[in-house]
């Protein structure tokens, strides 16, 4: 039986009852062909998921749902150069971050959130659209690696607003 005292990761009953409800919901991804990081991946994304659902960010403005979001990132491990890799994919690790990579994760999911059901495919889904050119994943060059860039792209995609000129 659950009692009303918190597990030692501070979940209270109710929200492991989310979490189990979302994991067996999402069981394909939790299954055992999946790469061990992936799984990570949506274990952490499932307890943001579940928190967010509980506390009703989704109503937030993106600026507040962002905070509280990257809040849940507080002594998640510094890690560069997580992106990489050839070929070029969409690498997702929030167990490692870097300063624009949880940035990217921060937004999107924050993004994703707002949707209805949200899942770990609609993350990746987000982080590719923001990350890359036109959202288009086609190869390394395809990856907005500035910052300037990354704005103009975002601005044309309308997931920013420039408010240099407000």
């Amino acid at each position: 039986s659950l009692s009303c005292k918190k597990n030692k990761d501070n979940n209270s009953p109710k929200q492991i009852e989310h979490i189990l409800n979302y994991m067996s919901e999402n069981s394909e991804t939790f299954s055992s062909e999946g790469s061990e990081s992936a799984k990570i991946n949506v274990e952490i994304l499932t307890k943001i998921i579940v928190k967010a659902e509980l506390e009703n960010w989704k109503e937030l403005p993106i600026g507040a749902s962002m905070t509280k979001v990257g809040l849940e990132f507080l002594g998640t491990n510094y890690v560069g150069y997580t992106l990489e890799y050839e070929p070029e994919s969409c690498i997702v690790n929030l167990s490692g971050l870097d300063c624009v990579t949880f940035f990217e994760s921060v937004l999107n999911i924050s993004r994703m959130i707002k949707k209805d059901n949200p899942s770990y495919q609609d993350l990746i889904n987000e982080i590719t659209f923001t990350r890359y050119r036109n959202g288009n994943l086609t190869d390394y060059t395809s990856r907005l690696h500035y910052t300037g860039e990354w704005i103009i792209d975002n601005v044309k995609k309308q997931v920013v607003k420039d408010i240099t000129k407000e």
